[in-house]
């Protein structure tokens, strides 16, 4: 059995971007909540009586990306594609750079995810994520300056690990 999320709903597919283990098991729990035939009012629907040829009105349906078996999320394929992706950015010690996403609108509605990558070891990872004060300088990076245009990251000038950045963006509405 599979729920699908329609993906013409920007906000529901954000949201879903970091609830979808949530929906799923809140729809299953609130279906299942329905009194079925000779059951006690107290119990409801088992996942396997419900009639997935009709579904339930919304944003429902018998086809998608969540797979639900016995109330359990089996896997999830695909998160919303960010509506900017910067890619890998190389950034020295110490320096700070400016990325253009120019997505506009309303930042307040941005979500923004910044990775970093050591070159040496192809290792991905967050490590000191928002930059850390250690003797004698600054370790991590961190993004700021957030506008309707653009984002700044800044890496720490004792920095031994960040030698990418990728920035990210979604937009919700």
């Amino acid at each position: 059995m599979k729920l699908e999320i329609n993906p013409g709903d920007r906000q529901l597919a954000f949201l879903l971007l970091f609830t979808a283990i949530v929906i799923a098991i809140s729809v299953v729990t609130a279906y299942n909540a329905v009194p079925g035939p000779g059951l006690p009012a107290t119990m409801g629907h088992s996942v396997d009586e419900i009639d997935w040829a009709n579904p339930i009105p919304g944003n429902i349906s018998v086809s998608g990306d969540i797979d639900v078996l016995d109330n359990e999320i089996k896997s999830y394929k695909g998160f919303p594609t960010p509506n900017y992706d910067s890619g890998w950015v190389a950034i020295g010690k110490g320096t700070t750079i400016t990325l253009t996403h120019g997505l506009g609108g309303n930042r307040d509605n941005y979500v923004v995810d910044l990775t970093f990558k050591r070159m040496a070891t192809d290792n991905i990872h967050n490590y000191v994520y928002g930059l850390n004060s250690v003797w004698p300088g600054m370790q991590g990076a961190a993004w700021s300056a957030l506008t309707a245009n653009q984002i700044k990251v800044r890496r720490g000038d004792s920095d031994l690990y960040v030698d990418s950045v990728r920035v990210r963006i979604w937009v919700y509405e």
